[in-house]
């Protein structure tokens, strides 16, 4: 795996724990208007409006975008993604595809917690305290910030792992002791030709009607 992938994945896991951590202690250090409790409501009601395709019947623009979204970054991305490690076997790189999912779920109840908290902007900029105000801008840049370091990884990687060369199926070693691909050739049968027995027994009678060599005269040999 590339060290610029190995690189954007532990950043990306580095924000992706401090903007949780945040989003968890956050509330108990200062006035932040909400708790956890409040958070995982609003996110999951939210949520639930978006999936809920029976009980919601209304089609916003807003709802079509986050459905899209969600469907392409979490089952077509993915799908692709797989299809390049199995096909260029890159085993690792099933590390930064499970990275993927983690930082999606995060972000995707994220961004459902600020669409659906009413007036949560107006409070964060309506607060007086400078520490609130920091501390919840800082957890949802976090969040945002290992999405975008992680979706640049795995653009990255995949890129990687289909510019790859494919891996022969079979090698041998050579006199030297270096690697070289095996071909292996068939040889389809040819019906108009004739068969492996057939020319042999043409060169076996070619050969006995061939005249013998006449041997050459003795050299005389001088007296002693």
């Amino acid at each position: 795996m590339k060290k610029t992938i190995v690189a954007l994945s532990i950043a990306a896991l580095i924000a992706l724990v401090l903007g949780v951590t945040l989003l968890i202690v956050g509330p108990l250090l200062v006035s932040a208007g909400y708790d956890l409790a409040t958070f995982f409501a609003g996110s999951w009601t939210q949520v639930y409006a978006w999936f809920s395709f029976l009980s919601n019947p209304s089609w916003d623009f807003l709802r079509i975008i986050m459905l899209v979204l969600i469907f392409v970054l979490g089952i077509v991305v993915p799908v692709i993604w797989i299809i390049l490690m199995v096909k260029y076997n890159k085993g690792k790189s099933a590390l930064v595809l499970i990275l993927w999912f983690l930082v999606l779920i995060v972000t995707v109840f994220d961004v459902a917690f600020l669409l659906g908290t009413p007036n949560f902007l107006a409070t964060i900029l309506a607060t007086a305290d400078v520490l609130a105000m920091i501390t919840l801008w800082a957890t949802h840049a976090l969040i945002a910030l290992a999405f975008v370091l992680t979706l640049i990884a795995g653009i990255i990687n995949m890129i990687y792992c289909a510019n790859a060369p494919t891996p022969p199926k079979r090698t041998f070693a050579n006199a030297q002791g270096s690697d070289e691909r095996l071909v292996l050739i068939r040889e389809e049968p040819q019906p108009n030709g004739p068969s492996a027995d057939e020319i042999r027994e043409v060169l076996h009678e070619e050969l006995e009607a061939a005249p013998t060599p006449a041997k050459a005269p003795e050299a005389p040999q001088s007296p002693v």
